[in-house]
C-alpha cells in the first residue's frame, strides 16, 4: 500500500478527496487529511506519506511554504497541488519545490485523481516502502473481513468466528450509524455492493473529528454505518475520548448530510471472533435509539434489555383511540395515544413492535379521521410519520395528525350515523358517570343485545364497550385531575361498584394506575409542563 496525505483547510473538501474513490480496491491507503502545513510536517513526520496532495493556499503554512519545507528538508516523495483558476501564477512557483503534478480544484474527477496519483508513484525512487506502523494497521482491522462480520455470506462469517485471530491488545468500538438505518428499515445498498462514495462519505466525515494522534480507526462498512476502533486506554475503554468526539460527528452529519447519527459503544475485545460477536451485538442495539434518541450513547448491552411484545392492553387501547376519533372525542384520544407511547420504554417494549403499533395507529386514525377532508394535509403528515426514527419524534406525530383530524372536522360525526346510534351515543354521555349496561342501550333502541352490539360496530367501526370506556376514561382524566378528588370517590362517580375493577380498566387503556396519574399530573403542573394535558385549541 502506498500512503497518501491530503493536505486543505475545508473540510467539505478534505471529505470529497477521500470519499471520492474506493481506496480499499486501490494501492493507496490514505493516512490522514488535515487542514495546514504545519500540522502536515507532523503527520509526514509519523507516517511518511509518498505522496501528498496539498492546497496552494491555507493558513498558517500554505502549499507553496510547506513544499519549499519539504524541498529543503530533501523529502523523497512526491507532491500534487491542488490550484483554482487564477492561481497559475503560484502553481508555477510550486514547480521549482519539485510538485509533479496538479489538478483543478473546481472540476477534477476521481478518475483524473488516480491518474495523477499513479503518475506520481512512476516517479518515486524504488526504495521507498510504507511504514511499518501503516502496514501494522492496515493488516490489524481489515475491513473487508469486518464488512463481513456483518453484512458477508454465511460461509465467511463461519471462518471469521472459526479464525481464532487475535489483535495486538484489548479495543472497544464504536458503532457509528445514520438515522436512516431505522427509518428505512434494510437498505438496498445492503443487499448489494454499497455505493463506495456514499460509504467513504460517511466514514471520511467521522475522521474529521478526530484529534491528531487519537489512535482511532474508522472503519467504512455501508453509506448508513461505519465503525470506529477505539485503542486500549485504563479506567474504561475510551471514555474521555468519546466525551470530546460524539458531539463532533453528530454536528458534522447534521451539518454536511443532513441527518443524525446514532453511537452504540461495544464490550472490549481482543480477537476477530470476539469482534464479530459485538458488532452483531451493537448493529442490535441501534435501535434503542428509538428510545434514547439519536446523539445518545447506547452500550451494546443495552439492547438486551428491550424483549417484550406490545400487550394486549395496548392492542385495545388502539381501539379506543379509534374510537375518541370516531365520535370527535379528540382530547381523550390525545391522552391515549400520548400515555401509551410513553409507556412503551417503561414496560421493555421491543422498538420494532412499538414502531409498527405506532404506524398501524396512525394509519387507524388516518381511516377513521380523514373522511376524504384535507387530504393533502393528512399525507404531508404521513410522510412525517415515516420519517419518525424515535418514540418522541412518534408521539408529535401522531398529536399532530389528531390535531389537523380536529381542526378539519367542522361537524360532528355523529351526523354520518343512522339514528339509533346517534340516541346510543346520547345516552351515554348523558349517563356517563352511571354504570351503564348493555341490557339497558338494547332496551332504549328496542332491540336485542346482540344485535345492538352488530349495529354499533358495523356503523362505527369501533365496539360499543370501547365507546363507553373512551368517555369513562376521559371524565376519569378530568376528575383525577382535582388534587381534592381521591381515585376511590372518582370510582365511584363513573359507576364502578368497585375500585379495584375501575384501577385495572384504567391501567388496561392508560398503561398506569390512576394514582400514578394523580402523582405525574401534580408534578407536571408544579415544574409548569403538562404534558399530560394536552393544550386548548
Amino acid at each position: 500500500m502506498i500512503p497518501v496525505l491530503f493536505v486543505d483547510d475545508e473540510m467539505i473538501v478534505r471529505v470529497a478527496l477521500k470519499s471520492m474513490v474506493d481506496w480499499e480496491k486501490t494501492e493507496f491507503e490514505i493516512v490522514g487529511a488535515v487542514s495546514d502545513g504545519e500540522t502536515a510536517l507532523q503527520y509526514i513526520e509519523k507516517y511518511s506519506p509518498r505522496i501528498i496532495v496539498t492546497d496552494l493556499k491555507m493558513p498558517h503554512l500554505d502549499g507553496i511554504g510547506l513544499a519549499k519545507e519539504l524541498y529543503e528538508r530533501g523529502y523523497p516523495g512526491k507532491i500534487i497541488i491542488l490550484t483554482s483558476f487564477g492561481e497559475f501564477e503560484l502553481a508555477r512557483e510550486a514547480l521549482r519545490y519539485g510538485v509533479t503534478d496538479y489538478l483543478l480544484k473546481a472540476n477534477f474527477t476521481d478518475k483524473e485523481l488516480l491518474e495523477a496519483l499513479r503518475k506520481a508513484v512512476g516517479k518515486l525512487p524504488e526504495d521507498r516502502r510504507p511504514s511499518q506502523k501503516t502496514e501494522q494497521a492496515q493488516s490489524e482491522f481489515d475491513q473487508p473481513r469486518i464488512y463481513s462480520m456483518l453484512y458477508g455470506p454465511d460461509e465467511e462469517k463461519l471462518r471469521i468466528l472459526a479464525s481464532g485471530r487475535t489483535y495486538s491488545g484489548t479495543f472497544s468500538a464504536l458503532y457509528v450509524f445514520k438515522k436512516e438505518l431505522l427509518t428505512a428499515g434494510r437498505p438496498a445498498a445492503r443487499q448489494n455492493e454499497p455505493d463506495m462514495t456514499s460509504k467513504e462519505m460517511l466514514s471520511s466525515l467521522i475522521s474529521e473529528t478526530f484529534d491528531a494522534g487519537s489512535g482511532m480507526k474508522v472503519i467504512p462498512l455501508t453509506p448508513v454505518d461505519a465503525l470506529i476502533i477505539l485503542p486500549p486506554e485504563s479506567g474504561g475503554p475510551a471514555e474521555g475520548i468519546l466525551e470530546r468526539v460524539l458531539l463532533r460527528i453528530q454536528n458534522s452529519v447534521k451539518m454536511y448530510m443532513n441527518t443524525e447519527a446514532g453511537f452504540v459503544l461495544s464490550e472490549p475485545f481482543a480477537s476477530e471472533p470476539e469482534l464479530a460477536a459485538k458488532l452483531k451485538g451493537c448493529a442490535g442495539a441501534a435501535s434503542v435509539s428509538f428510545y434514547k434518541g439519536f446523539g445518545s450513547l447506547i452500550r451494546q448491552e443495552d439492547g438486551g434489555l428491550y424483549v417484550n411484545g406490545v400487550t394486549e392492553d395496548q392492542q385495545d387501547a388502539m381501539e379506543l383511540i379509534c374510537a375518541g376519533i370516531a365520535f370527535c372525542e379528540y382530547e381523550e384520544a390525545e391522552i391515549l395515544a400520548a400515555s401509551i407511547l410513553e409507556s412503551f420504554e417503561k414496560q421493555r417494549i421491543r422498538p420494532d413492535g412499538a414502531c409498527d403499533y405506532i404506524r398501524k395507529l396512525f394509519r387507524n386514525i388516518l381511516l377513521f379521521g380523514s373522511a376524504g377532508k384535507n387530504s393533502g394535509r393528512f399525507e404531508r403528515l404521513a410522510a412525517d410519520c415515516r420519517e419518525c426514527g424515535t418514540v418522541s419524534e412518534f408521539e408529535s406525530a401522531v398529536t399532530g395528525l389528531i390535531r389537523a383530524v380536529s381542526e378539519s372536522a367542522a361537524d360532528g360525526r355523529t351526523g354520518k350515523y343512522r339514528q339509533d346510534v346517534v340516541r346510543i351515543t346520547a345516552y351515554i354521555k348523558e349517563n356517563i358517570t352511571q354504570k351503564i349496561t348493555l341490557a339497558q342501550i338494547a332496551k332504549l333502541v328496542n332491540m336485542n343485545e346482540s344485535y345492538v352490539s352488530r349495529l354499533f360496530k358495523n356503523e362505527t367501526g369501533v365496539n360499543l364497550t370501547s365507546y363507553i370506556n373512551l368517555l369513562k376514561m376521559g371524565k376519569a382524566i378530568e376528575l383525577l385531575k382535582d388534587p381534592d378528588v381521591m381515585v376511590k370517590e372518582v370510582a365511584n362517580r363513573l359507576g364502578f361498584d368497585e375500585q379495584s375493577y375501575f384501577n385495572r380498566i384504567f391501567n388496561k387503556y392508560l398503561s398506569s394506575s390512576p394514582s400514578e396519574f394523580k402523582k405525574r399530573y401534580k408534578k407536571s403542573i408544579k415544574v409548569g409542563q403538562n404534558s399530560i394535558n394536552p393544550p386548548e385549541r
